[in-house]
């Protein structure tokens, strides 16, 4: 191929009678706007943690690299759980920087390990308000707080079963209750 500069500075390619010079559009160097944005999701949609762990680790996926970074919002929506009570995700929402190259973020809060007898707790988070990115198809999450201080009832030797009768089914042997 010819892939030689234009003599003559007027971006015409047959006006040196040599074809094709440098076959280039100009959508291909489009910047702005028109660049890809990376894309910010949670990595999954739901996870469960301990309360005994202390910490919950949320984890960004950030693909489709551009050029520069950008940040994301972290919002604190519905559930059981209650910010500073159960966790503590202070100024929610709070803002999450991104790196523009494809990588994993973890974005770290304190859980709070009680020791009320309670049922386990969920709190759903979601992604909002993007800056230089875009917000994936994972955008919320439901995290639920495994609760540790509910003791199972020891055991009761009081308890006895006994057979009260068995029956014969055709189709299947015996049956016993």
């Amino acid at each position: 191929m010819n892939w030689q500069t234009q003599v003559n500075a007027t971006g015409d390619q047959f006006i040196d009678g040599t074809a094709p010079d440098v076959p280039l559009s100009t959508t291909a160097f489009m910047f702005g706007t028109m660049c890809p944005q990376p894309i910010v999701a949670f990595s999954v949609a739901s996870w469960s943690v301990g309360e005994a762990a202390g910490t919950v680790s949320l984890r960004l996926v950030v693909t489709s690299p551009a050029s520069t970074s950008g940040s994301v919002q972290l919002a604190v929506g519905s559930g059981s759980a209650r910010n500073g009570a159960d966790f503590t995700l202070a100024g929610a929402p709070v803002t999450i920087g991104t790196p523009a190259e494809p990588t994993l973020v973890v974005y770290s809060f304190p859980l709070t390990n009680d020791t009320d007898a309670e049922a386990d707790e969920y709190v759903m988070l979601k992604l909002q308000n993007p800056v230089g990115v875009q917000i994936g198809s994972v955008n919320s999450q439901l995290v639920l707080i495994l609760d540790d201080d509910k003791q199972a009832p020891a055991g009761d030797a009081s308890v006895a079963l006994q057979l009260l009768t068995t029956y014969r089914n055709p189709s299947a042997g015996s049956s016993e209750i």
